[in-house]
């Protein structure tokens, strides 16, 4: 097997504004080529899952590019975590980011 990729797949934090909505978006050619099963979550410092609110949208695949939904509705001053599970090959990934809300 060849070595993994690194999971955290932007150097965090990631600063974003309480008012911006981003669609953040990765290749996946470190851990192989034609992903499938995308699911995108966001979880709060509490590690609670917010992404019924912090999320909007669906994930989307093209090609060797995951684009996450749109990252919404941040509180000031959390540091959020959002993980992408998805397959290559038959092996499950899920790596992450953090994004720290601003004013």
């Amino acid at each position: 097997m060849s070595e993994l990729a690194n999971r955290e797949i932007f150097e965090s934090p990631i600063g974003q504004g309480k008012d911006e909505k981003v669609a953040y978006w990765f290749l996946t050619t470190p851990w192989g080529t034609a992903p499938s099963n995308a699911v995108a979550k966001i979880y709060d410092q509490a590690k609670s899952d917010v992404s019924a609110t912090c999320l909007s949208g669906a994930v989307a695949i093209a090609g060797d590019k995951i684009t996450c939904p749109l990252v919404v509705s941040l509180a000031p001053g959390i540091i959020y975590r959002l993980e992408v599970k998805f397959e290559v090959n038959g092996n499950t990934f899920e790596p992450y980011c953090y994004i720290k809300a601003e004013d």
